[in-house]
């Protein structure tokens, strides 16, 4: 996981939906070479995005328009291979957290810009977009993003409902 401080944000869509096409929680399963973990809540939406090696699922949930208020995103990581990379710029914090026993970071404050990188990698074109706060880890060799209005304690309450 690499997180780069810059001056200034890269261009980045802001509003765009997870990356991906929208599918059904048990095809994404059936396509991914991980066990996707879920909160107790069905999600409002599953996106599917298989050009990302070993396959990326996105969960949305409380949709609005075009929007979701908490987003789940789970991918093979490899965490020495930069898989997952984060540009800050200033009015975003960065924070040390343990998620379960495992070593992360909470992110929050202005909009920062998530650049994707797949497990051998290669740069996902057209991945860029604006988050919000963000819990990031790595748990059973899967990185897991939660992004969404929430404040640290509420991350790290969607992350101990995850289960496989």
């Amino acid at each position: 996981i690499g997180i780069t401080m810059v001056d200034e944000l890269p261009e980045a869509a802001e509003t765009t939906p997870p990356s991906g096409a929208e599918t059904s929680l048990e095809e994404a399963q059936l396509q991914v070479d991980f066990s996707i973990m879920t909160i107790d809540a069905e999600p409002d939406a599953v996106f599917l995005d298989t050009s990302v090696s070993g396959g990326m699922v996105t969960l949305g949930y409380g949709k609005g328009d075009g929007t979701y208020r908490l987003l789940i995103t789970e991918l093979r990581a490899e965490t020495d291979l930069n898989v997952l990379e984060k540009s800050i710029a200033s009015g975003t914090n960065i924070s040390p957290v343990t998620v379960g026993g495992e070593d992360g970071f909470w992110i929050e404050g202005a909009p920062h810009v998530v650049v994707l990188f797949d497990r051998d990698g290669q740069f996902i074109e057209d991945s860029a977009r604006l988050a919000g706060n963000t819990l990031l880890f790595v748990r059973d060799g899967v990185t897991v993003r939660i992004e969404g209005a929430l404040e640290l304690d509420q991350a790290l309450d969607v992350a101990a409902q995850l289960q496989p």
